[in-house]
């Protein structure tokens, strides 16, 4: 988590997908980018970024 101010910050999350294309087992990895927000103690998504996700399936063969 990377602080932005008092009350925002940045966090990078990475997770995988599992897709199955002819018989075989493709993991593609993502990783995005959320920004955060804290309100009363709370964290609120209020913006995220993400990378060219599209391209990461084309690459895999999935689209």
């Amino acid at each position: 988590m990377h602080s932005i101010d008092e009350t925002h910050c940045l966090v990078h999350v990475g997770w995988s997908s599992e897709f199955e294309k002819d018989g075989r087992r493709i993991d593609v990895p993502f990783t995005n980018a959320y920004l955060l927000e804290q309100n009363d103690g709370l964290l609120k998504v209020f913006g995220w970024i993400t990378g060219d996700e599209v391209q990461l399936l084309k690459d895999n063969g999935l689209l």
